[in-house]
């Protein structure tokens, strides 16, 4: 059988393996179809049981709120600003507020302030302890009021005795704890500015101390004049006439160091190209050199017709030999002597370079050599006065950064006292009050808690098992294994088990939508057989009892009905079905194990059931050998293949096929069985594989709620239909009546220009 190259074969499931997953996915909304009933039917009797055991537990719950009142104001201070009371978003203060009311110093604050014979009940015999404020701050929720400065703050209870008390010992502790940090953090700031100022107070001294002392060291402390600055301009001045003087020096010294170089190795260039040019252009020449090709060319007229060995002949050609002769040394001697007078003005002009910018270089580095002088004389002018400048204005400058410093500190410290002594921005807006009823029951609670118990129970554990359990369900839980869709699942055609009748359900029900189901598959394996050239497929059951032999014939007779010639090979199996499922009765042991070939008795399709007597040995000896004839005189062959766990003849025909067509039943093959099969198969180097879903039976609820859905379209439309037709009727008897009541029409009358024409 020849094998087609990997360009040429195709693929069933484009994809296989390349989007496959490892796991069997969770589709959320089949676990709704099929888990739906079953969580409502146990969920609701277990809510109801469970409110009514949790019925005596009810019990009132009182409630008690207060509300603190956020001041955003602006207060006034001595520098001239206004001193924000909050500083920075209010929206962040308002809520880190509300999250300090469950502070636990603020809780245990208040705590000490209530009395035990005053506090709820909740809190009696625990002290200030741990646990007490825990639990104190499990009972309280402090919610900010939406587009207010308000914080609402609220606590609840099993009775109202102590619920005010305690809440207005919160809120009070709250202030009370805001106030001394506020307090606290002024003090340390001021302890900080003053000791600050004290430092910078100090520093200032000194800096006065060490003006006077260099002042003292100077006799006519010319430096604290006005234009001190004269003595800075003439060094820069010099500076910079020194920079130019030595920038200039380089230079020339470049041009000196350039005319050497090009002295040294101009010398080496060749002037013979010079000398043909002159030669080329000197008129002399080229006249004696004229004169002498047409002497030549009149001595050679003059010998035409004489023989080589005439003595005449001899001696003219010897006289122009000798003129040739006397014009190239002429040439050569002009030539040597043109070279010369250009070898001796080259060197005079490259030396002559090389002399004048030896000069100028040499009078470039003594001017830079005389400013040198000057500016170093200047510079030590400038070093003494320069010393005295920059220590004196280096320390006026600190003195006066110190003098600024101590001015703003004096300020801040000033605000800071002011700010220290302002009011807090929060205040007790509404005291808690002891409360008259209950304000609710945990009823709500209690009833919620049951249906999160009772519901949520029952729907983690169908979740769990739908996880765990590994079985097929859909037909995407079967495509995830090799990544793509599969084929179109094959329903099953009896409410329960299996129907013997399914091997002949394309002539008793062609339209039945598992006959529609096997013609795709059928379909697709033509098309794969044109895309691929490939004759040989497998219909191979993951796992026994999946009905691949009964749609191995199926599609057989499919392929057959298109003029194909097809040949179905059942192999060795436990349990072989196709000479039942066809209708032939038992077979004799044949000498081949292919040789019990039967024609189907209801199409042109032919058959080798397997006979389970024959030694398997003889299969895999000839198996491929019957694969390559069945190849060339069959247009399509169909191998039956059992597990391919099972047994190494169905891995090793696999392994041989075109294409494989893997067919697992609907709630009893795993996903893992699925996932071994496709990695053997594809590890094997298979171009093609698909899966197809047997015995597919849908969700009940499901289906009968698109029958619904569909009933009630079509009710939907019927009853549009009539009202469109009963309004049409109307309109009809409105327009009959409309034109009973107008009469027959009138012509229009005719105008004026109509009656003159």
């Amino acid at each position: 059988m020849s094998e087609p190259s990997p360009h040429d074969r195709g693929a069933i499931e484009r994809g296989t393996l390349s989007n496959a997953r490892r796991s069997k996915p969770f589709d959320l909304l089949d676990f709704l179809w099929r888990r739906t009933p079953l969580i409502l039917g146990l969920g609701i009797p277990a809510f109801l049981l469970l409110n009514l055991l949790t019925a005596p537990f009810v019990t009132p719950i009182y409630k008690v709120e207060g509300s603190l009142l956020i001041k955003q104001s602006k207060e006034p201070t001595i520098g001239g600003r206004d001193r924000e009371t909050i500083q920075g978003d209010v929206g962040y203060f308002q809520r880190t507020l509300g999250i300090r009311v469950l502070d636990r110093d603020v809780l245990r604050a208040a705590l000490a302030k209530v009395p035990e014979d005053k506090r709820p009940a909740f809190l009696r015999g625990l002290g200030d302890s741990d646990r007490a404020v825990f639990r104190l701050m499990s009972r309280i929720v402090a919610k900010e009021v939406e587009r207010t400065y308000l914080i609402r703050v609220s606590m609840d209870g099993d009775s109202a005795e102590g619920l005010a008390e305690i809440l207005h010992a919160v809120l009070q502790s709250l202030i009370e704890k805001l106030q001394h940090e506020q307090e606290r953090q002024f003090q340390s700031r001021l302890d900080y500015l003053r000791g600050e100022r004290e430092k910078i107070a100090a520093r200032g001294e000194e800096e006065k101390t060490r003006i006077l002392e260099l002042a003292s060291m100077f006799e006519n402390r010319s430096f604290l004049r006005a234009a001190y600055t004269a003595d800075l301009s003439k060094l820069e001045i010099i500076q910079k006439l020194y920079w130019e003087a030595e920038a200039v020096a380089a230079g020339k010294e470049s041009a000196l160091k350039e005319a050497q170089r090009n002295q040294r190795e101009i010398v080496k260039l060749s002037l013979e190209p010079f000398a043909q040019e002159r030669l080329a252009d000197n008129f002399g020449l080229n006249q004696i050199e004229r004169w002498t090709y047409e002497q030549s060319q009149q001595l050679r007229s003059s010998i035409d017709g004489l023989t080589p060995d005439n003595p005449d002949r001899k001696y003219v050609e010897a006289r122009m030999q000798s003129m040739n002769d006397y014009m190239a040394r002429y040439k050569e001697s002009v030539a040597k002597s043109t070279i010369s007078n250009l070898v001796e003005k080259r060197a005079f002009d490259l030396d002559s370079a090389v002399i004048n910018a030896q000069s100028a270089s040499v009078a470039a580095q003594e001017s830079a050599q005389q400013l040198k002088a000057e500016l170093d004389r200047a510079s030590e002018e400038a070093s003494r006065v320069s010393e005295g400048i920059f220590k004196a204005s280096e320390r006026t400058f600190s003195l006066g950064q110190l003098r600024d410093r101590l001015a703003s500190i004096n300020t801040r410290i000033d605000d800071t006292e002011l700010e220290a002594k302002s009011p807090l921005p929060v205040t007790i807006d509404q005291e808690p009050t002891p409360p008259v009823k209950p304000a609710s029951t945990n009823a709500s609670k209690l009833r919620l808690a049951s249906l999160v118990l009772s519901f949520g129970l029952i729907a983690g554990l169908c979740v769990a098992f739908d996880f765990l359990d590994g079985r097929i369900r859909t037909r995407r839980d079967l495509g995830a294994a090799i990544g793509g869709a599969g084929a179109e699942p094959i329903p099953a055609t009896v409410p329960e088990g299996e129907d013997p009748a399914f091997a002949r359900i394309l002539g008793a029900e062609p339209r039945s939508a598992a006959s529609v189901a096997l013609r795709d598959l059928a379909l697709r394996l033509a098309l794969e057989r044109e895309r691929s050239a490939g004759h040989v497929f497998s219909i191979l059951g993951v796992h026994a009892r999946a009905g691949a032999t009964t749609i191995a014939l199926n599609v057989a007779r499919a392929l057959s009905a298109h003029g194909l010639r097809v040949l179905v090979a059942e192999l060795p199996t436990a349990s072989p079905g196709l000479a039942a499922a066809a209708g032939l009765p038992a077979g004799a042991e044949p000498p081949s194990p292919w040789g019990n070939k039967v024609r189907d008795p209801e199409s042109g399709v032919d058959l080798i059931p397997w006979i389970p007597s024959l030694p398997e040995d003889r299969v895999r000896a000839t198996l491929d050998s019957f694969l390559k004839h069945a190849a060339t005189g069959y247009d399509i062959v169909l191998l039956d293949l059992a597990s391919i766990a099972q047994s190494d003849i169905t891995q090793q025909a696999a392994l041989k096929s075109d294409a494989i067509v893997l067919v697992v039943r609907q709630d009893v093959g795993t996903f893992e069985q699925v996932r071994a099969a496709v990695e053997r198969i594809a590890a094997g180097g298979v171009p093609a594989v698909t899966v197809a879903l047997n015995f597919h039976r849908g969700n009940p609820m499901r289906v009968t709620l698109l029958e619904l859905l569909a009933t009630g379209q079509r009710r939907v439309s019927d009853l549009h239909r009539r009202f469109l037709e009963r309004v049409g009727l109307a309109a009809d008897a409105a327009l009959a009546k409309w034109k009973a009541r107008r009469g027959p029409a009138t012509p229009p009358p005719k105008s004026s220009e109509d009656s003159d024409a």
